[in-house]
């Protein structure tokens, strides 16, 4: 009791779409959102889209090197995936 869950699990799956891949989907999650078509929990609009690209951006600058950090005392259990073809492979 007490350990990390980090260390608890059998493996880690880090999703790392890359940075286009990511500005793509915020894109598309706005317009969807904006002609009701994907329902949001928040207000979708255009301060909220600025948000998610600082937000994008901070992970792509530090977050993603912190989360990194963090899975290297578990580098055994770690499989990286960046796309959606290495997540099928991996389950297959």
């Amino acid at each position: 009791m007490g350990r990390c869950s980090l260390q608890k699990a059998d493996v880690i799956l880090f999703l790392i779409p890359s940075y286009k891949k990511r500005l793509w989907q915020i894109n598309l999650r706005f317009i969807r959102q904006k002609l009701n078509i994907e329902r949001a929990n928040y207000n979708p609009g255009f301060d909220m889209l600025q948000k998610m690209y600082q937000w994008n951006r901070r992970f792509e600058k530090a977050g993603k090197r912190e989360v990194t950090e963090k899975l290297k005392a578990n580098d055994r259990k770690v499989i990286a995936l960046n796309s959606n073809k290495d997540t099928m492979k991996y389950f297959q």
